[in-house]
């Protein structure tokens, strides 16, 4: 028998209606030749800074910045205590793995760095030592999940997928719990108010500022351009007087009177063309939209959506097979 860990209750639940399974326990489904078990995203999370060390309880600036020699995991956390249902399912998937019948598991989490390590995160907490297989999807219908089965390969073989996501975990962690702390002890105010510093945050943040800075210096100034329209053997066209300016074409103009000057010259004025440029050109259809793409479309195209929002709605399409993987590495498949 295999252990087939999916991300979440509702894909484990697609797995065991391709399957046709139908005996449900606690924690897990049973067939012939698979248990079918579950996380729920992540059950296990990185050390806090003061599980390495307590003197990082109290937040002072000379122990920052603070580096571990090694990262550690630890079953996740709800308001400083142990979640419980995390808990009971890491035992669950435990006891499943440890089974003497089970020769191998298959970890079916969804195909992206972050399912990667939600697998094998869990795996490397449990210290399992029995085969480890991946199951490579970005949908949930009964063919494919029969496909992917069928068509499993060594977990090791993704990890390049692995290491990205742990680089990003890691980077999310040094940067978000040194530069917080630092930033909120050396601002701090009467308020007392938390300064959120992240990896994906303060770029962010830098970029929207500079944005704000740009339109608050900018000043107007009026700019001149001159149109001519042309009749050359029946064939009517507008064009735009162009000068070459730093290898580009330059169509703007702070003097209005040299272009009143130029269109003195050209009014009435016979015309010859010098050149002619014919590009034939593809025009291939747009990519199937990312994650990050249909936020960005969406958010920009109606009003009262969010990234967030436009985030669960997804999760929930794709949870019902809708829509296939929403990954932000790669288009959808």
């Amino acid at each position: 028998m295999k252990v087939i860990i999916a991300e979440k209750p509702s894909v484990a639940k697609n797995i065991a209606d391709a399957l046709k399974i139908k005996s449900r326990h606690d924690g897990y489904l049973e067939a012939e030749e698979y248990y079918i078990t579950w996380a729920f995203g992540h059950l296990v999370e990185l050390f806090d800074a003061k599980d390495y060390d307590a003197k990082m309880g109290s937040w002072r600036l000379n122990n920052f910045p603070f580096i571990p020699e090694k990262f550690e995991y630890k079953i996740k956390t709800n308001k400083k205590k142990v979640d419980p249902g995390a808990k009971k399912q890491l035992n669950c998937i435990k006891k499943l793995i440890n089974n003497k019948n089970v020769d191998g598991v298959i970890s079916a989490c969804d195909y992206d760095r972050e399912g990667q390590i939600i697998g094998d995160l869990i795996l490397e907490y449990l210290k399992v030592k029995k085969p480890v297989y991946r199951m490579l999807l970005n949908e949930w219908t009964e063919k494919e999940v029969l496909y992917g089965i069928k068509n499993v390969v060594p977990n090791d073989t993704l990890k390049s997928l692995k290491d990205a996501g742990v680089s990003r975990q890691h980077a999310d962690w040094l940067i978000g719990i040194n530069l917080t702390t630092v930033a909120t002890l050396k601002y701090k105010n009467e308020q007392k108010q938390l300064y959120n510093i992240g990896r994906v945050l303060l770029p962010t943040l830098k970029m929207i500022y500079d944005k704000d800075i740009e339109i608050e210096k900018f000043v107007a100034k009026p700019y001149y351009k001159l149109e001519c329209d042309f009749d050359i053997e029946g064939k009517k066209y507008r064009g735009t007087y162009t000068i070459d300016k730093e290898n580009k074409k330059e169509d703007k103009f702070e003097d209005k009177k040299l272009l009143e000057n130029i269109n003195q010259d050209l009014v009435s004025k016979p015309a010859k063309v010098q050149d002619k440029n014919v590009n034939l050109n593809k025009e291939y259809p747009p990519l199937l939209f990312n994650l990050s793409a249909l936020q960005g479309y969406v958010t920009s195209k109606y009003k009262g959506f969010t990234s967030d929002k436009v985030l669960k709605i997804a999760q929930a399409l794709y949870e019902k097979k809708h829509i296939t993987m929403l990954s932000v590495e790669s288009p959808l498949l």
